[in-house]
């Protein structure tokens, strides 16, 4: 009987309720050993009714072992594995040893979880119960978790039971309920119902603070206690100390079983017998240990009747008892579906070195890491690097093991790892792995110089070596720089080019003609040497020669463009560098299908990059429905993998795109790099100048100049907005410092959007008797380069007639519509100064429509202040509204999705959501967008590009 709890049943009822009405989720139970968390466990399976109950729990022993505990939940419905989606299905096999290795990371085991659970909930409720999962093996934490998430429309409850020590699941954010020790009634009952005479009950109560078990465990023989006086040993010692007393009260055969079931993990009753037949111990030992009341017996399994329990049997034995133990485990798990548990066994009963055994754990590491079973391969590596008697390959080892650390976002530990494989590394090849690893911890969360005086020292260490390797490295210098506004960096980055010989360069070169990189990915010689052109290219931009730059990073780029498949790290950097010729249109071309790629294969780790990059480019062409969907599940992603430089930059993005819709731009976060400043400083410009503040709104552009931000790409794509701002609030020198800024980056590629920008700076800033003609330049210029003029329509000069612009809806009549409607607000601006109010209306009229289709609001609401200024009596005509503006981010990938005819599994794939989860996304969109059927939402979408 439950005393004390009624707060917390009617929580655990509310939640079986929902899941069965549709709505599921999940909740925390955490508190002390003992508290009571597995008697709520079986309150919810008994009050589970109908529902499928699933459970497992987290083992103390098998918290190194990938998906221990993930399988032991979903063994019951192994037999839905066959029908998820391929990958899925060939990831949760991988994890679970049940077919080949295939790619089986985090996020696609934790999808494949989502999917199996969610589906099996639509014939019957299903309710997941874990217990101790503070024990969870990092794998199945991950994937229950992911799942946990994202039940919002399944008919799933999933209860974690998890002592108060359990931080690490606590951080993640679920609902919780945190149980403390039951009230004085509460306590009084509990003793009352065990029979404790009245004189004893307070001392009691006083000693456990209420905890439960310690209640019904001290109640048994109160002498225990010892003396008359409080309890001064900490609860969960003391509880431990009695159930070790209990297991030295037995015969040493019975203690000896007890050891082998806590030692081998999985509770296989015929594993359990085997080892004790190895020891010489009889089968009736296990009868006896079951009527001590230790072990609860079925027909296959054995189970602690807690988990303090298995905690005092294994750690009351002495080393050489535990070592026996593993020893004779080890050769019992013969057969090679059991190679990862005989080499952990094995390594368990070894003293000292052992490098057969260090083998055979660094092979099971890289099946664990196969599976994606990254944070188990890190314990598995480094004990495989404390059995290797040879210190080069024990400090290879750790760093595999810092590698796999990092991959699985334990920062700190691939710190420490890093730090202890240094002193032992002295193959130039390793020394530049770990220096690679060393510097990705530095720039995700350490000083960026750091990282680079590492990258640099590493590239100095193996090009010697191989050459290929070195420029690799090179190209993550020259990123960094360009991110960090460091055009010195970049300077001596490219210097090193120049002293390295490498495979494709006027010579053999050194080094071999591919270079493997982490996650099996080759750089060819061909790709090498257009990788170091980029470098120079990269160098000649930021030195303000963008012609010559921009046709060397652009060489790089194009051999990527028709790429779908493979060379992820190469295709990203020229994304990069797209973004910095201000090809964004080129940049999207590469990043949407990196995107779907990396969501399919399961590489989330690069999404939050892909996303900021993707956000990014969106923003600058006006595509702002797409740029805060991308924005959105970026964040989302970053904040799950621990990213928080990378959400930084998602984030800043996003407050520019909370300025275009005329929302109010927060003060930004304390630490961000140079482009996320720079960006978030034009962020609050952007929202002040279109609210006519242009003081304050040059007072935030003023506050990066002269600072590294202001030698950012984020710098010079913003500048034009500076322009503005400084000739209205009367500074001309600022006016054409950031015109020099913009015009120095934008002459460079021969663009014409970016002509075009440039001369509405130039009519800014030019005497009233060219402003004109400037303006009138610009708009030709916007319709030359827009897409009626790429796809050989007829452009003719249309400014000033109205007919320059499109009706609205259409998909815009330039290729950067928000700029070539600030550039017809201005214009339309100036025509009402100068008393032509039939052309200004004309133009203030076409800008605000422009603004409206393209959601942003406070620029849409200024052109219509400006039109009532110029007389206009008539009501504005509005844009027709945009259906699509109704719909939240995420509902907006999936309509996007289903009209292309993807279905709700294939959707849900991308999306990491269940098939049901899609179909609510799709309920609640298609009233939204007035269409009843998904063949409706292609018309909605067709021509789309916002």
């Amino acid at each position: 009987m439950l005393f004390g709890r009624d707060s917390e049943k009617r929580a655990l009822d509310q939640l079986l309720a929902d899941a069965r009405d549709g709505h599921g989720g999940a909740l925390l139970l955490h508190g002390v050993a003992g508290s009571g968390k597995t008697a709520l466990l079986d309150h919810a399976a008994a009050a589970a009714g109908e529902a499928l109950v699933l459970r497992a729990a987290g083992v103390q022993m098998e918290a190194d072992l990938p998906y221990a505990a993930l399988h032991m939940l979903l063994r019951p419905v192994f037999d839905g594995i066959d029908a998820l989606p391929q990958p899925q299905a060939a990831a949760l096999r991988s994890a679970f040893g049940l077919g080949p290795a295939a790619e089986a990371n985090r996020f696609t085991v934790g999808l494949a979880t989502l999917t199996l659970l969610a589906e099996r909930a639509e014939s019957r409720p299903v309710v997941c119960l874990v217990d101790d999962a503070q024990w969870l093996d990092l794998p199945s934490f991950h994937a229950l978790l992911f799942a946990a998430r994202r039940f919002e429309a399944d008919r799933v409850a999933m209860l974690f039971a998890s002592r108060s020590s359990g931080a690490e699941l606590r951080a993640e954010g679920l609902p919780e309920r945190e149980l403390s020790g039951l009230d004085h009634d509460a306590s009084v009952a509990l003793l009352e119902a065990a029979g404790v005479p009245v004189p004893v009950r307070e001392r009691l109560i006083a000693a456990t603070d209420g905890n439960p078990l310690a209640l019904r465990e001290l109640a048994r023989d109160v002498d225990r206690l010892g003396g008359t006086g409080p309890v001064a040993v900490p609860l969960t010692t003391k509880l431990q100390q009695l159930f070790a007393a209990d297991v030295e009260s037995l015969d040493e055969p019975v203690r000896n079983l007890l050891l082998i079931a806590a030692a081998e993990g999985t509770g296989d009753v015929e594993v359990v017998l085997r080892a004790a037949e190895g020891l010489g111990i009889g089968a009736e030992a296990l009868r006896l240990a079951a009527e001590a009341g230790h072990i609860d017996v079925t027909a296959d399994r054995v189970s602690f009747r807690h988990p303090l329990v298995r905690a005092a049997v294994y750690q009351s034995a002495t080393p050489p008892q535990r070592r026996a133990v593993h020893g004779v485990l080890s050769r019992i798990f013969d057969s090679e579906d059991d190679a990862d548990r005989r080499a952990w066994h094995a390594a368990a009963r070894v003293s000292g070195t052992d490098d057969e055994v260090a083998d055979d754990l660094a092979a099971s590491a890289q099946r664990a890491a196969a599976r994606g079973g990254q944070a188990a391969a890190v314990t598995i590596l480094e004990r495989a690097a404390e059995l290797s008697s040879r210190p080069g390959v024990r400090g290879g080892r750790l760093v595999a093991a810092a590698e796999a650390a990092g991959d699985s976002g334990q920062h700190d530990r691939t710190r420490d790892l890093a730090a202890r494989a240094e002193p032992l590394v002295t193959d130039p090849m390793q020394a530049s792995r770990l220096a690679e690893l060393r510097a990705e911890e530095e720039l995700l969360h350490g000083s960026v110089a750091a990282a680079r005086d590492i990258l640099d020292e590493g590239v100095r260490r193996v090009a010697a070596v191989d050459g290929g390797r070195a420029v690799i490295m090179v190209t993550h210098l020259a990123n960094v720089a360009v991110h960090w506004g460091a055009p010195q960096w970049v300077d001596e980055a490219v210097g090193l080019l120049g002293t390295i010989e490498f495979a494709g360069r006027g010579s053999d070169g050194a080094g071999s003609a591919e270079v493997p990189q982490r996650g099996g990915a080759a750089a060819t010689a061909e790709l090498i040497v257009a990788a170091a052109a980029a470098c120079e290219g990269i160098r000649e931009v930021m030195a303000g020669d963008a012609g010559r730059g921009v046709e060397l990073v652009r060489a790089m780029v194009e051999p990527m463009r028709p790429l779908r498949s493979g060379l992820v790290g190469a295709r990203v950097f020229a994304a990069t560098l797209s973004g910095l010729a201000a090809d964004d249109d080129v940049a999207v071309e590469l990043l949407e299908p990196l995107i779907t790629e990396c969501r399919s294969l399961g590489m989330v780790g690069w999404l939050p990059t892909l996303h900021t990059g993707l956000s990014e480019a969106l923003t600058r062409l006006g595509r702002f429905r797409d740029a805060r969907a991308s924005v959105a599940e970026g964040a989302r992603i970053a904040a799950e993998l621990g990213q928080t430089r990378m959400a930084a930059c998602l984030d800043a993005t996003g407050a520019v795109l909370a300025a275009v819709a005329g929302e109010e731009v927060t003060d930004e976060p304390g630490e961000l790099s140079p482009w996320a400043l720079a960006t978030w400083r034009h962020a609050r410009s952007l929202a002040a100048l279109v609210r006519g503040d242009y003081e304050l709104a040059v007072g935030h552009w003023n506050s990066i100049v002269g600072t590294a931000a202001e030698l950012t790409s984020a710098a010079w794509v913003w500048a034009p907005g500076q322009v503005e701002a400084a000739v209205r609030a009367g500074d001309p020198a600022g006016a054409a410092r950031a015109h020099e800024l913009f015009a120095r980056w934008a002459d460079g590629g021969g663009r014409g959007d970016l002509h075009a920008i440039r001369l509405r700076c130039e009519a800014l800033l030019a005497n009233e008797s060219e402003a004109g003609q400037r303006f009138e330049a610009a708009l030709k210029a916007h319709e030359a380069a827009g897409p009626a003029a790429r796809a050989g329509r007829a452009a003719g000069s249309l400014a000033g007639t109205g007919k320059a612009a499109r009706s609205a809806g259409t998909g815009g009549w330039a290729a950067r519509p928000f700029d070539a409607a600030r550039t017809t607000l201005l214009y339309g601006e100036w025509l009402r100064r100068h008393r032509d109010r039939a052309a200004a209306r004309r133009q203030l009229r076409r800008a605000a429509e422009e603004f409206e289709r393209l959601g942003a609001v406070g620029w849409a609401e200024r052109a219509r202040l400006e039109l009532r200024a110029t007389g206009e009596t008539r009501a504005t005509r509005a844009a027709r509204p945009d259906l699509r503006d109704r719909l939240t981010p995420q509902e907006l990938q999936v309509v996007k999705l289903a009209a292309t005819g993807a279905t709700n599994r294939d959707i849900g794939a991308q999306l990491f959501l269940s098939p049901r989860t899609v179909g609510h996304h799709l309920y609640k969109a298609f009233p939204k967008l007035g269409v009843a059927n998904r063949a409706e939402l292609a018309r909605v979408f067709a021509g789309d590009e916002s």
